[in-house]
Formats: C-alpha cells, sequence, structure tokens
C-alpha cells in the first residue's frame, strides 16, 4: 500500500490514537444522527399538516419554509462538525465520512417522509 500524498494528511490529527479517531466519530454521528432525527420529525410534521390540514398559500408556504430549513441544518452541519471534531489522519478519508453520512440523512429523510403517505 502507497504513503498519503503530504497534503492529504492531516498532521495535527496524528497524535489522536486509532481508538479515540474512532470514539470521536461516533460521537459525531450520533450527534448528526440526533439531529437527522429532530430534523427528519420536523419534516414529517410539516408533510403531514400540509396534506391533511392545508389552509391554503400560507400553510404552503410555513411547511416549505420548514421543509427546506430542516435538510439546509444537517447539510450544513455535517462538514462544520467532522471538520471540527472527527479526528481523521487524512482529509480523503475525511471527505467520504461527511459525504456518507449526508447521504445517510438523505436516504433516512426521504424513506421517514414518503412513509408518512402510507399512514
Amino acid at each position: 500500500r502507497r504513503a498519503p500524498e503530504p497534503s492529504d494528511v492531516i498532521w495535527e490529527n496524528l497524535a489522536a490514537t486509532g481508538a479515540q479517531a474512532l470514539s470521536w466519530r461516533l460521537r459525531t454521528s450520533l450527534l448528526l444522527l440526533a439531529l437527522s432525527l429532530g430534523s427528519t420529525s420536523l419534516i414529517v410534521l410539516a408533510n403531514t399538516y400540509a396534506v391533511y390540514h392545508s389552509a391554503g398559500v400560507l400553510t404552503t408556504l410555513w411547511t416549505t419554509t420548514l421543509i427546506i430549513a430542516s435538510n439546509v441544518v444537517i447539510f450544513a452541519l455535517t462538514p462544520v462538525l467532522s471538520l471540527r471534531f472527527d479526528r481523521h489522519h487524512h482529509r480523503s478519508s475525511q471527505h467520504v465520512h461527511m459525504l456518507l453520512k449526508m447521504c445517510f440523512f438523505q436516504c433516512f429523510n426521504t424513506i421517514a417522509a414518503a412513509s408518512t403517505f402510507f399512514f
């Protein structure tokens, strides 16, 4: 296996052991999961309210705003939290983990929101 490029190494994180880095990544993932659950709950509530209690344009306006804001919060906070708290040794692995977290949220959010229409 080849050594990583020096520009890919996050030098200040090399002091963290593998167990410490894993612990920090787990904490960040759990925090993002909690934010995702809260955000997805808001999206589901907004969708449900819009479908069953629509009062016209005003309802559409606030539910759409809430849905967009709930999505943006996760996509804005994931890179910030990952860069600040995860202790990756390489930028490439840091980027892959951020991408996986954001993909998980989007899939989770889509499935949860779509499942509300079945009930």
